[in-house]
């Protein structure tokens, strides 16, 4: 079971331990059409995916390539948490491909029903976006993350360095970005279209400059 370490967060995952590859007590869903592949340094398929992870050496990431189909859909569950009541998820995703389709966060409520929390579709850019989400959890409730293919083969979309904090968004410290959204945009909002591109521009320049001081 995740539990509360030093720097403060639930539970964190970078996909790797001492190295080498780990998911994290992350599950694969039995009932979607394909999985998650965890990978080390650029994907297979040319002009498109990241060429390495955000943090560490290891993300996991959607392959778009034959056999999949348009609308295929790859699902990850994470583990159950302790605590319930308001979470702030902060997660880095990657999605770069002329034929990128959605990347959603879900709440898989324990009565059965899926509820989404956060979605991003079509190309981001060849670089890695970050975003936190609150989130409020009952007793049995999980989030997941959801891929969908696109058209062809360009387009891989990747995740890496999930991290969950128990309170809202607000009470993060560190590299979280200043703008964050609790639910997805909504359809036509010019104002939510505005936080969204603003939010995008701050997290490049935050990661250009990262890579810049290293």
């Amino acid at each position: 079971q995740p539990t509360t370490g030093t720097d403060g967060f639930e539970w964190t995952c970078s996909f790797e331990k001492e190295g080498r590859p780990w998911w994290c007590d992350i599950k694969q869903d039995r009932y979607d059409d394909f999985d998650w592949t965890v990978q080390n340094g650029r994907t297979p398929s040319r002009n498109t995916g990241p060429s390495a992870a955000y943090d560490e050496k290891y993300y996991i990431y959607i392959e778009a390539s034959n056999p999949r189909r348009n609308g295929d859909e790859a699902v990850v569950t994470l583990p159950d948490l302790e605590q319930t009541g308001t979470h702030c998820l902060s997660f880095n995703y990657h999605m770069y491909g002329f034929h990128i389709n959605t990347l959603q966060l879900l709440k898989k409520e324990v009565r059965g029903s899926n509820q989404q929390l956060w979605q991003r579709s079509g190309e981001q850019g060849d670089y890695w976006l970050q975003a936190a989400v609150e989130v409020e959890l009952k007793q049995g409730d999980q989030l997941a993350f959801r891929g969908i293919r696109g058209g062809e083969y360009s387009g891989d979309i990747a995740l890496d360095n999930l991290r969950i904090h128990s309170g809202g968004c607000n009470t993060l410290s560190g590299d979280i970005p200043l703008i964050y959204q609790s639910q997805s945009p909504a359809p036509g909002s010019g104002a939510s279209s505005v936080v969204t591109w603003l939010g995008a521009y701050v997290i490049a320049f935050t990661v250009m400059l990262k890579h810049l001081l290293l």
